[in-house]
Order: C-alpha cells, then structure tokens, then sequence
C-alpha cells in the first residue's frame, strides 16, 4: 500500500462517541406559552420531582397543539409519568434552557408533524444527557413526521429511567424503568450542535432500552460547523453508559445520514459488563461522515461497532449485528469492527476512494508486534498487518529511522527519522514534520501517537517527537507541555518520550534512568532516586492506564515505577545481550515484551511469543523498535 500523506487541519474533537459534550452557562428571564391549551398560564412551572422548570406541564390524555415558547423555563412540554396517552400535534416547541420536550416513564406518547427548533440554549451542567427531545422510561411511544433543528444538545434521546435520569440533574426513581418498543420514524434532524442527532442509551443497570425502531430519518450535519456547546455531532448511535447496561433489539433502516462530525451510525458498549444485542442495520444511505475523526477509524467512515476493552468477568460486548443492504459513499472506510462479535455483513452497496476500506477490523490488543529497522523496513508478527516500509516504495531516507508507532486503530504506522521526518503507511495520517517546519536537527531520539480518550485532551490524531537534548515538538492534536531545555536543563542524553492516558502531560527518560515530567504527568520515580547507577537505558514505556511507567535497558533489565508489574527481565533468565532496543506492555498490563536490535523478542508475564525476525530466518542488526497492536 502507498504511504498516506493527507495533511490534516487541526479540529475539534468529540469527548466520547455518545455525545457527551462540554457544556456552558447563562439564563434567560421571560417566559411565554401559546396554543390550543396553553397549561393555565405563561410562566415556569415545576416539571415534577425533576429539579427543573417547565412552561407546559402535560396531563393525562392531553392534546397539545399551538406554539410553546418556553423562554427562561428549563423545559417546554414536561410529559410525566401520571400522564399516559398524550399527543403533541402540530406543536411549536422553542427556547427551552435545556429539552424542548422531556417525557419521562409514561406510555403511549405520540409527538407528530411538529417544530422543536432553537432549545438547550443555556444547559444544565448537572443534566447527563439532555437532547431536544428526550424520553427516559418511556413505552410504546411514536416521533413522527417532526422537524428538529438548531438545537444547541442535540436532536432525540431515548433512554431508560431509574437512580441516574439522564434527562434532569435529579434521580429518577429507585427502580430501573426501561424504555422499550419506540417508534422514531420520518423525522428530519438539521444543525444541532452539541450532541448527538438520535441516540439510544442506557444509563441504568437492570432498565435499559429494547425494541427501538428508528426508521426513515434524515440527519444532516455540517462539515466544520461549532455551535456554543459542540459541534454538529449527527448520526444515530446506540450506547451503554453504565456497568451492566443494555441496548437490544434495535432496528436502524432505511435512515439517511450526512456529514455527521462522528461516525454516522454507531454502536458503543463503552462500561463493563454491557451489552448491545440484535440490531438490524439495513438499508441506510450514508455518506461524508466523521469529518472529525472523532471516533472509530482516523478517517471519514459510516458504521462502527465499537466495543471498549474490559478484562474477564468484565468484558462488554456487541453480538447479533446485522448489516445489510446499505449505501455507503465517500467514506474512507465504509464499517469499521472493534472487539463486536457474530456481526453479519451482507451485500451493501460502497463506493470507496482511492485506498478506502470496505471493512475494517481492529486487530486484538496485544495479538500482535510490528518492528522496524534504520532503513525503514519493516516486519509483522501474529495479527499485526503489514502495511508497507521504505525499501518496499524505494524510498532514500535523509536519516535513519529511529522509531516507530501504531496508528490510533492499529490499522498503520508511523516511521521518524532522526531529523524528525515522518513516514505514515496505513491509516497513519500526515500531521507534520520537522523538515517540513524548516527545523534542521540529527537528534531526534523517540515519537508517541497521541492517547484516544474519551474526556482527555487528544483523540489519536497527532504525536510528540522529542530530541536528545529533552526538546519536544507537537504536531497535529498533541499539546506541549513543556520541555527539558525549558526548565533550564542542559543534557544531551534523554533516549525517550511516553504520554500520560489523558494526552494533557509526558514523561521522558534519560539514559542513566532519570525521569522528567510535565503536565498531569506523575513522578513515580528514577534509578538515581533509588541510588541504582547505570548508562544504558533505551526507552520509557508508559503503563496501559497511564499511572506508571517501565524503563528498559540495553541488556534487558527492566524497572518498573507507579502501576507497573516487574514480569521478569533477560538478564534475568540468563541471557546476557546488549543489543535490547525497547519494551512494550500487554493490554492488560499482565506482562511486556523486549525487543531487540536483530529482531529477537522475549517475552515476559502474560505477553506471548508471536515470532521474530530470526525466526523467520533473517538476519539484520538494525531493529530500532517495536510496537504491538
């Protein structure tokens, strides 16, 4: 495959695929309600145990119609649970504080051909996940035929009810109340910013949401639009935010979806223990979506199914997805699979660029190793795939490479040389370069991606480089935070740089095993600290939940700092080499495994032996690093 060079502007980027945004402050003070039952009076009422104002308080088998101006009042229409059977029809809802309509543990309720436009303009903080339209606990429900744009929290929410309301800044009750057997059909979504356009969500273990059909929708976002909260997230996503929650049976079809900021349709079992079970995804038009990369592949892309990695016992998961009959266009990459299991993919029709991906699978934690040499090669092992090197394009390299890195879903990697030049192969996009700053140096010693994280600073999308001397160069979403000549000390022996898991500090490492840290990095110690004097460390290798850090050594001795596990070292088991290049720990942080400079691997703890370059009968003396899936 040819190197990926796409220069890549510098963006925003979602907090997590579930639309959970930063939110800001302000009030307004006049409150007005119009229509055919206009709820007794124009003032702000309170919506029920909720902690929140709202200008209609529904009742049971309430028609509403007319306009609803909801100016200063934290709700529009408040639909309660003692209130079955209401129908809005033919409604304008706006200027509501926060959900221009919130429902909460009723059935029945039927929101047809109506306007929810211009809300969530000064949200609560306090509220989890309010949308414009929000139902939490609700059964049997119909969204029909509604117009719902420019709202400043998103578009619709439906969710399960109970000790977290991810509708108000109060609990709900005790005991979990499912959302179940929903219709959301026919509706048009446009332009609202910060949050999701239809998500489905749990919140409650034991509640959940089952039975959701959302069918003939459009969702169009804006490429590069920010409103005050977020930018115009878009598509339709299915989420679990609570250990043991569960989204299930789900049907997503025939929904149109465009220029969604995040992918545009979305599974995500992101806390232990949950599950997303049995969705049809069938027949859906999709196209320019995730124009922030701000989930699943680095890239524009159309469905994900992403599955967050928990241990054991833990372990949450996606099963049962169907996708099928779709149409999927200028995306770089049309489904991408994380950690889902029994997924059938059918016939679905896609039209890719130029080295798009029809179907992505993130390879398993740890499953894998790369290495690469001074000259740019590169070799693969277990599931890690090879995705070209510098001799396989011909390529002269200025300087010789002196580390490598994973893209931010393993599906390519990064080269740099010495003088800060960077080769990308894969998905591993082109965020900049030294040489392409006009910045001339021979030192560069080591680069990091940045961390993918769901509240954090970075997403995945840039790296640091950091010189001999301790200087640090930032490139695409990667922030400086600070350097060794910039608190005044003068070295020329730092061997390597490694990032907290937020993206907001690093650590770097000198050869005689002195750490420096800066931003949220912790201090967790050094070898002079423990009075242990040596020249030879090679690399610091942060641990997998960023609260500590390993340093190897030339002969394979490895000493561990803060959360890091000791699992043994070569000299340890007796053999004695100097040619040791680097480490890297498993997921799990049960074990690592030692590279070294002819491509021999040790491995250590729960890391498996996958292959090495002698292995396979080659013989070099140039591996400058390895990395793992």
């Amino acid at each position: 495959m040819s190197v990926l060079r796409h220069a890549r502007t510098a963006r925003h980027v979602a907090a997590r695929a579930v639309c959970v945004v930063a939110l800001a402050g302000g009030a307004i003070t006049v409150a007005a309600v119009t229509g055919s039952t206009p709820a007794g009076a124009a003032t702000c009422v309170a919506a029920g145990s909720t902690g929140l104002t709202t200008a209609m308080l529904a009742t049971s088998g309430q028609s509403i119609s007319g306009t609803v101006t909801a100016t200063g009042c934290d709700i529009g229409i408040y639909v309660p649970s003692t209130a079955p059977g209401v129908t809005i029809n033919a409604t304008t809802v706006t200027g509501a504080n926060d959900e221009g309509i919130l429902a909460e543990g009723d059935t029945g309720l039927v929101i047809s051909n109506s306007t929810i436009s211009g809300n969530n303009v000064s949200p609560n903080t306090k509220i989890p996940d309010g949308h414009a339209l929000m139902l939490d606990g609700v059964s049997g429900a119909t969204i029909t035929g509604n117009t719902i744009t420019n709202n400043l929290s998103g578009g619709i929410g439906i969710a399960d009810d109970g000790p977290v309301d991810p509708g108000t800044p109060n609990a709900g009750p005790g005991v979990a109340v499912p959302s179940s057997n929903d219709v959301v059909t026919g509706n048009t979504l446009s332009g609202n910013t910060g949050g999701c356009a239809i998500i489905v969500e749990a919140w409650n273990p034991g509640g959940g949401v089952t039975g959701t059909s959302i069918t003939g929708n459009s969702v169009t976002g804006t490429a590069g639009k920010f409103g005050p909260h977020g930018p115009d997230i878009g598509q339709i996503v299915l989420a679990d935010d609570a250990a043991g929650a569960s989204v299930t049976n789900t049907t997503i079809t025939n929904n149109t979806v465009t220029q969604s900021f995040a992918t545009g349709i979305t599974l995500h079992a992101n806390a232990p223990n949950d599950v997303i079970s049995n969705t049809t995804i069938t027949g859906n038009t999709l196209t320019d979506n995730n124009w922030g990369a701000a989930n699943a592949a680095p890239s524009t892309d159309a469905i994900a199914l992403i599955v967050e990695p928990y241990p054991g016992s833990l372990a949450a998961s996606i099963t049962g997805t169907s996708i099928s009959a779709n149409i999927i266009t200028n995306q770089v990459v049309a489904i991408w699979i994380k950690g889902a299991t029994t997924t059938t993919v059918g016939a679905n029709t896609i039209t890719l660029p130029t080295g798009g991906t029809a179907l992505y699978t993130v390879p398993t934690p740890g499953a894998g190793y790369w290495m690469a040499g001074s000259d740019g090669g590169v070799f693969s092992f277990g599931d890690a795939k090879y995705y070209g090197s510098a001799p396989g394009l011909g390529l002269k390299l200025a300087q010789p490479i002196v580390t490598m890195a994973p893209s931010r879903d393993r599906g390519g990697y990064w080269m740099v040389g010495a003088d800060g030049g960077v080769l990308g192969f894969g998905d591993s996009y082109y965020y900049g370069s030294l040489p392409g700053l006009k910045v001339t140096v021979h030192d560069i010693v080591g680069m990091v991606p940045t961390p993918t994280t769901d509240q954090g600073a970075t997403n995945g999308l840039g790296y640091w480089m950091v010189g001999s001397d301790g200087g640090v160069f930032s490139f695409g979403d990667a922030k400086y935070h600070g350097s060794v000549p910039g608190v005044g000390v003068h070295i020329k022996n730092v061997v390597g740089i490694a990032p907290t898991s937020d993206g907001l500090g690093y650590w770097m490492v000198g050869s005689d095993g002195g750490v420096f840290s800066f931003g949220d990095a912790t201090y967790a110690g050094s070898l002079p600290g423990k009075g242990i004097h040596v020249n030879n460390i090679v690399a610091i290798v942060a641990t997998p939940d960023g609260g500590g850090y390993y340093l190897v050594a030339s002969d394979g001795g490895v000493f561990a700092f803060g959360d890091a596990k000791y699992a043994g070292s070569v000299p340890g088991v007796g053999v004695h080499v100097t040619n040791i290049v680097g480490l890297s720990p498993t997921p799990d942080n049960g074990g690592y495994w030692v590279f070294a400079s002819d491509g021999g691997v040790f491995s250590f703890g729960d890391a498996k032996f996958l292959g090495s370059v002698p292995g396979v009968g080659a013989h070099v003396h140039n591996v400058v690093a390895g990395s793992t899936t």
